[in-house]
C-alpha cells in the first residue's frame, strides 16, 4: 500500500504521541450499542450554547470507548485502511484516489448524510466542528484521570468525561486507555486527511489524521432556544 506523507502538524502530534510497538496493539472490539431513547446532553455553559453528549457514539456509559468510525463513514468495520474506505475510487487503494470531500467538489465539512451523529442519533446531533472543539478546550478545565479527561465547566460546575479510547489502524486498536483521537466535521488541507482532536496526559492538540483511520466520536447539539 502506498504510504502517505503526513502534514507537518500531524508530525508534531506524532512526536507527542509516538506510535506503539507490536506488543501495544490490541484486537478491535466494539462492545456497546448506542443508548436507547433520548441521548443525554450536558450544558457546560459554553459561549456558543453548544451542548455535548454525555457518551461517545456506540457507548452506554461515559467511560466506554464506543464505536470507531473512519471519517465520513456511518458503519463500524473490522478493518480500517484505504482498501475499504467508502470514498475510494473503484479499483484504487491509495489516499490520493479519494472521490468525495476533495478539492474537485469543494466539500470541506461533512454533510448530514455522512455525519454518523446525525444518522445514528438524529435530531440536531452532529459531529463537532474544529471550532467547537477549540471552544471546549479554551472555555473548560481539563483534568486527566487514569484513562481519559474529565472536562469541567468554568461556569456551572457541569462536566463530561472523554475516554482515551485510542484509534483503529488496520485491524488493530492502538493506545486504548492512553491516547484519545476524536473526529471533527472538517476535512484537512490534504484530501486524504481530516481534522481531529488528540490527547494524552498533559497534551491536548488539534491535528490531522488519515481519513481511513477509525476514531471515536463525541457528538454535539445546539442548546434549545427555550432553555
Amino acid at each position: 500500500m502506498k504510504k502517505i506523507v503526513y502534514s507537518a502538524l500531524y508530525l508534531i502530534a506524532i512526536a507527542l504521541f509516538p506510535s506503539c510497538s507490536k506488543d501495544d496493539e490490541e484486537s478491535i472490539t466494539n462492545e456497546y450499542n448506542a443508548p436507547d431513547g433520548e441521548i443525554e446532553s450536558v450544558d457546560l455553559g459554553l459561549p456558543s450554547g453548544t451542548l455535548w453528549a454525555a457518551v461517545n457514539i456506540g457507548a452506554v456509559a461515559p467511560e466506554d470507548n464506543g464505536t470507531y468510525y473512519a471519517w465520513g463513514e456511518i458503519d463500524e468495520k473490522n478493518r480500517y485502511d484505504w482498501s475499504n474506505y467508502k470514498y475510494m475510487a473503484e479499483g484504487k487503494s491509495s489516499g490520493d484516489d479519494i472521490n468525495k470531500y476533495t478539492a474537485d467538489d469543494g466539500l470541506s465539512r461533512l454533510s448530514t448524510e455522512d455525519d454518523v451523529a446525525s444518522v445514528k442519533w438524529g435530531g440536531k446531533w452532529r459531529i463537532p466542528t474544529t471550532t467547537q472543539w477549540n471552544e471546549l478546550k479554551k472555555e473548560c478545565t481539563w483534568e486527566w484521570t487514569s484513562n481519559g479527561y474529565t472536562i469541567w465547566s468554568n461556569v456551572n460546575g457541569n462536566s463530561i468525561f472523554l475516554p482515551a479510547a485510542g484509534y483503529c489502524d488496520g485491524t488493530s486498536l492502538k493506545y486504548s486507555r492512553e491516547y484519545g483521537s476524536y473526529w471533527t466535521q472538517n476535512r484537512a488541507g490534504k484530501i486524504y486527511e481530516a481534522q481531529s482532536y488528540a490527547f494524552k496526559s498533559g497534551a491536548i492538540v488539534r491535528t490531522n489524521n488519515s481519513r481511513c483511520y477509525g476514531n471515536t466520536i463525541r457528538a454535539v447539539c445546539p442548546k434549545p432556544k427555550n432553555k
